[in-house]
C-alpha cells in the first residue's frame, strides 16, 4: 500500500510541474535538466520495453527527486521529491511501460515481471511498449516541442590538432544534437614525453609521477629535483626516476592504487625538504569535484594525474592531465555538456604517440600538488 500511495504522488507532482521543464548548462556529469533539479547523467539506470531493447532511462536527483528520459533524451516524467528505489536497487533488469508503469525482472521466473507500484506479477509481454506520443505537427506530446527532430548525434572536431584516444580528430556524441565548444585550456608548456613501461609491467603510476615532477622541475621551480642523478633530460636519467618512484609507491608491476602513487609522491617531497602536499580526489567523494580539481589546476597551470577506469584504449591507467575541452550539449530541452580530458598516455616517446585527449566520463580520480 505504501508503495501505492508513493506511486500517486509522484504521478500527481508530474502533472503540477510539467510547465515548468527549463534546461541549463552544469559542471562536469551533474546537468540540470528540469529548473531545480539536478541529477548526475553517470547514474542512469536503464529500462527496457518487452522487446528488451532499451526505450528510457532513470535518473535520481542529487538530492531527492527523479527524471525519466527516453531513449532519445527527451523528459518523459520527473518528480521534484522521492524517487523510485527499486530502479536504483534492483539486481536484476527495470522495464518501463510509460508514467506509473514500473516493474523489475524477477530473479526466479524467465520473462516474468514485478509491478513496483503493486508487487503484482505480469508476464513480460504483457507491459506496454513505452512510445512518446507525437501531436499534430510530428512534435512529441506533453506541450514539450524537441529541436533538430531525427537528428540523433552530433560529431565534433577535437581542439589544438588533437586526437581523441581512439585516433581520431571527431568525436560523435549520440547523446546531443549539437556541440558547441564552451571552453578549453592547456599547460603553457609540453610535459615530458617518455616510457619505460617494458613488457607491459604496469608501472604507469611511477611514470605519471616522474613526468608531473619533471613538468614541476623543468618550469616552476629547480628545487623539486636535486639529485644530479635524475636531473639530465637522457633517457638513462629519467628511467631511473621512474624506478625510484616505483620504490616510494611500492609499484611492483601489478599497477598501483591512488592512494599509493599519493603516498608515494609525498615520500619524494618530503625526502627533498617539501610539504607533503599531494592529494586525491575521486569520484566516490562527494565534497569535491574531480573535474573541478582538474581545471583548478590546469588553469593554474599545473599538471595533474588523472586516473582512467575502463577506457576503451588505455584500459585502467594513470597518465598526466595536461588540459581540458568542455562543450556545450543540446538535445531540445536537454542540455549538458561533453568534457574531454587533455592527457599524456606516459605510452609514447613523441607528441603524437603520448598526447591525446579522453572522455572525462572515464575519469574515476585525480592526484596533485597542493
Amino acid at each position: 500500500m505504501k508503495k501505492r500511495v508513493v506511486s500517486a504522488l509522484m504521478m500527481l507532482l508530474l502533472m503540477l510541474v510539467i510547465g515548468n521543464v527549463n534546461s541549463v548548462y552544469a559542471d562536469g556529469h551533474d546537468v540540470e535538466i528540469i529548473e531545480g533539479l539536478m541529477v548526475d547523467e553517470d547514474t542512469a539506470v536503464p529500462l527496457y520495453n518487452s522487446e528488451d531493447d532499451i526505450s528510457a532511462y532513470y535518473i535520481e536527483g542529487n538530492d531527492n527527486g527523479y527524471v525519466i528520459l527516453d531513449n532519445e533524451c527527451n523528459v518523459v516524467e520527473f518528480s521534484y521529491q522521492g524517487n523510485i528505489d527499486d530502479f536504483e536497487d534492483s539486481d536484476t533488469d527495470c522495464y518501463y511501460g510509460g508514467p506509473g508503469n514500473y516493474y523489475v525482472e524477477s530473479e526466479n521466473e524467465d520473462n516474468v515481471l514485478i509491478n513496483i507500484s503493486s508487487d503484482e506479477k505480469v508476464e513480460k509481454d504483457d507491459i506496454e511498449n513505452f512510445e512518446k506520443e507525437k501531436d499534430e505537427n510530428g512534435k512529441n506530446g506533453s506541450g514539450l516541442s524537441r529541436v533538430g527532430e531525427g537528428k540523433k548525434s552530433a560529431t565534433i572536431t577535437l581542439p589544438d590538432g588533437i586526437s581523441y584516444s581512439d585516433g581520431k580528430r571527431t568525436y560523435t556524441s549520440k547523446v546531443y544534437n549539437t556541440l558547441k565548444l564552451k571552453s578549453k585550456k592547456t599547460l603553457p608548456y609540453h610535459s615530458r614525453y617518455f616510457s619505460y613501461n617494458k613488457n607491459d609491467d604496469n608501472a604507469c603510476g611511477s611514470t605519471a609521477a616522474a613526468i608531473l615532477t619533471y613538468y614541476y622541475y623543468d618550469h616552476v621551480a629547480k628545487s623539486y629535483i636535486t639529485s644530479n642523478k635524475y636531473k639530465k633530460g637522457n633517457d638513462a636519467s629519467q628511467e631511473a626516476f621512474v624506478k625510484l618512484y616505483r620504490k616510494l609507491i611500492g609499484d611492483k608491476g601489478k599497477g598501483s592504487t591512488d592512494w599509493k602513487v599519493k603516498a608515494g609522491i609525498n615520500k619524494y617531497l618530503k625526502s627533498i625538504g617539501k610539504k607533503e602536499s599531494c592529494k586525491c580526489v575521486s569520484k566516490h567523494n562527494i565534497l569535491y569535484s574531480v573535474f573541478s580539481r582538474i581545471t583548478n589546476k590546469i588553469n593554474h597551470q599545473r599538471p595533474c594525474i588523472v586516473g582512467l577506469d575502463k577506457e576503451p584504449k588505455y584500459g585502467d591507467h594513470w597518465a598526466v592531465g595536461i588540459g581540458y575541452a568542455v562543450f556545450d550539449g543540446n538535445n531540445g530541452y536537454g542540455r549538458g555538456s561533453e568534457v574531454f580530458i587533455k592527457i599524456n598516455n606516459g605510452w609514447g616517446e613523441t607528441f603524437s604517440h603520448n598526447v591525446s585527449y579522453v572522455h572525462y566520463k572515464y575519469v574515476d580520480s585525480v592526484i596533485y600538488l597542493e
